[in-house]
């Protein structure tokens, strides 16, 4: 949590696909963002809800932006929706390659601190939990 009281939202993990993200969503491009429910409970947080702010930092842990959030929603990991991937801004051409980056960064990166941390037999499937969440950029300059 910032000083401003603000809670933090860290994209991707530190270095530069955190960099990368950080600055589509300060450019507009990016309005929302995927993670498993599981990463909800690893770091023992409450699920966003609409209009709620989260300070966006880069690797270094400053505030590139303040996001607001305009959606939420839990549904299995092959449930995203027929936009979704054009709104995560990253460049994914179809739902189907969104499908397959996502599951490759989580995979590699979610998974096993999900296995050590809190639940061994984890595997990534069509129906895992995913929050889909989808936001406004608030504040571009890192103020509240």
């Amino acid at each position: 949590m910032r000083s401003d009281g603000l809670p933090v939202v860290e994209f991707a993990t530190p270095g530069p696909i955190r960099e990368w993200l950080v600055d589509l969503v300060v450019a507009g491009t990016k309005m929302a963002t995927a993670s498993l429910v599981a990463e909800w409970e690893l770091d023992g947080e409450t699920l966003s809800q609409p209009g709620s702010r989260w300070s966006v930092v880069r690797t270094d842990g400053t505030c590139a932006c303040v996001i607001e959030i305009t959606e939420v929603k839990v549904a299995g990991f092959h449930d995203a929706d027929a936009t979704f991937h054009l709104d995560e801004g990253e460049g994914m051409p179809s739902r189907e390659a969104w499908i397959v980056q996502h599951e490759a960064f989580w995979n590699e990166h979610v998974v096993p601190e999900v296995r050590r941390h809190l639940d061994p037999t984890f595997s990534l499937g069509p129906d895992t939990a995913v929050v889909f969440e989808r936001f406004r950029l608030a504040d571009a300059v890192g103020g509240a």
